[in-house]
């Protein structure tokens, strides 16, 4: 799987009330990944309406006609605190396209294509701090301050 990871901290997005439409108390996020897709330029990204999943929230994004899956969930401590940890994954995620699960290789600069533009978007954000980029998955391995 070809994924990239960041953390960040903020106090800009909704992390203290429960919304009635959330499936679990957790599903934070919302607001997070619409300011996200709004920083995504199109073209060259296409780019999904958000989607609420178990975990917070997430949506896809076409690079170069690579499907690629941002999901969006709240570091579950940091529930209700004034400076809430947000974790963001970003992942080729080709379904169940046969082809392009077992034939076609995903190109690693379309994925650095797609987490360079939301690293922009988090770094000129002068509210978000503490930005981390991690390889793999959160907490895995050193983090850097942009993804690579």
């Amino acid at each position: 799987m070809m994924q990239r990871s960041v953390t960040f901290q903020t106090h800009l997005f909704e992390n203290k009330v429960v919304k009635p439409h959330f499936i679990n108390p957790i599903c934070f996020g919302e607001d997070v990944a619409a300011w996200m897709i709004a920083r995504l330029p199109q073209p060259p990204f296409v780019v999904s309406e958000p989607i609420q999943e178990d975990y917070g929230w997430g949506f896809w994004a076409r690079v170069n006609d690579e499907p690629y899956w941002t999901a969006i969930a709240i570091v579950e401590d940091t529930i209700g605190q004034e400076w809430a940890e947000w974790m963001v994954s970003v992942n080729y995620e080709p379904g169940f396209n046969l082809v392009r699960r077992f034939l076609k290789r995903p190109r690693e600069e379309n994925l650095l294509m797609l987490c360079r533009a939301l690293d922009a978007a988090l770094h000129a954000e002068p509210s978000i701090r503490d930005i981390q980029w991690w390889r793999d998955d959160f907490y895995n391995g050193e983090p850097s301050a942009h993804p690579h």
